[in-house]
């Protein structure tokens, strides 16, 4: 980043410079004349900079040189466009840059997650203190948890870029091919610092680790590769690896002990009945949407046979935030064809009590497999401090179970 805000500083004391020398104190390109780098309001060098993760000084020139063409300010939108058409050019689907949009306010629940990453990463960047901040993080848990979510929320937290690996698109067919692709990986993440780097479904790609067959060694070449940059105690206040597993037993232990990831963490539903933790989803995802309830569907929250209490006091099904906007969804699709109107005749997408029972009555979550694999996550937690309580009593007892059947075997 430091890099690019000095190309930018430079360059445009060079244009500057450069105007001046000429009678009326101003260059012209086409039909614009200039006499600067022009950015729109709220947006400057320093936004640029961070912004353009992944892109290099061509690439900042031609954003500059498009905004004096069309004559507008440099701005989000543009720094974008020209961005995702680096990305495909430069990565070849290996890396995706996004702009974090929302905080840890618009995440429902995971509040002993949020305590952690304020505590372990957002504080101590804010503080300029990097050997403070964790350098990695395993999160696990159930698929539809809010992994991916919480993620792009700490990066726009901490003021750090987002970058999304694809691991799996590392494997190429050609001899070399792979090993470059590795390469390029690094490249990107190292041109993107300070960056958050989130690798999803970890134990895709690296499960077996090592001991893969039949590659020539190309999947252990890559195995050690990531089990070296995770290691790497230079990326420390600069690159903060969040990796998700609905599988933490399928990945190498070497892989995911400490120093290279600083904790590993479960990203769990409410538990059963948690009407509080269900309840903080659902407004996030209402918001989220821009869902509106009727004052009739508000005054159900404490009913356990109707309306929203039937999904908040649910006993005996584990809900988890994606099955719950699925639900939402379903409940709002029920709204838009039941024929009702606003009175200037539009569709009204109100939620009426109606429209969400038929829509807990058809959606189904699967509770059994969501609480098998949060019996799985619970038996990596290396912290209780940030497990949730109603959930600590049975991570000790998933850990105790899990050291027994370790000892039979």
């Amino acid at each position: 980043m430091e890099d690019r805000k000095e190309y930018l500083e430079n360059y445009s004391k060079q244009i500057r410079a450069m105007a001046a020398t000429r009678p009326n104190g101003k260059l012209k390109l086409g039909t614009t004349e200039f006499n600067d780098v022009v950015y729109a309001e709220s947006f400057d060098e320093h936004q640029f900079a961070v912004q353009s993760a992944g892109m290099s000084r061509k690439q900042l020139y031609d954003v500059i040189m498009k905004s004096w063409k069309d004559n507008t300010p440099i701005d989000f939108v543009q720094v974008r466009v020209r961005k995702q058409k680096a990305i495909e050019d430069e990565y070849e689907g290996i890396v995706d840059f996004f702009e974090p949009e929302y905080g840890f306010e618009e995440v429902g629940g995971h509040e002993y997650l949020k305590k952690y990453f304020m505590r372990k990463i957002v504080t101590p960047l804010r503080g300029g203190d990097a050997s403070r901040c964790s350098s990695g993080v395993l999160l696990t848990g159930p698929p539809g948890t809010g992994k991916t979510s919480i993620a792009k929320a700490l990066a726009k937290e901490s003021q750090m870029n987002f970058m999304v690996g694809h691991l799996d698109k590392l494997f190429g067919g050609i001899v070399g091919e792979t090993e470059q692709k590795t390469r390029k990986f690094f490249e990107a993440v190292e041109s993107a610092a300070p960056v958050i780097v989130f690798i999803d479904e970890i134990d895709s790609v690296l499960s077996s680790g090592r001991t893969s067959t039949g590659d020539s060694g190309v999947s252990a070449r890559v195995f050690n590769s990531v089990m070296q940059f995770l290691s790497d105690d230079t990326r420390k206040g600069k690159v903060v690896v969040l990796a998700a597993s609905n599988r933490p037993d399928l990945l190498d232990s070497a892989l995911i002990r400490s120093g290279r990831f600083d904790a590993k963490l479960p990203t769990l539903p409410p538990a059963k009945g948690d009407s509080v933790g269900r309840g903080a989803i659902l407004k996030a995802l209402s918001v989220k949407h821009g869902i509106k309830f009727s004052k009739k569907m508000k005054d159900t929250v404490d009913d356990l046979h109707s309306g929203l209490g039937r999904l908040l006091h649910d006993p005996k099904r584990v809900w988890t935030g994606a099955e719950m906007e699925v639900v939402m969804k379903e409940a709002l699709d029920n709204a838009s064809y039941s024929g009702r109107k606003n009175k200037d005749g539009s569709v009204n997408y109100t939620i009426e009590v109606e429209d969400w029972n038929q829509a807990m009555d058809d959606i189904i979550p699967n509770t059994n497999e969501v609480e098998r694999m949060t019996d799985l996550a619970l038996c990596y937690v290396d912290s209780l401090a940030y497990v949730p309580p109603e959930w600590r009593a049975a991570a000790i007892d998933a850990q105790k179970a899990k050291a027994e059947r370790e000892q039979r075997d």
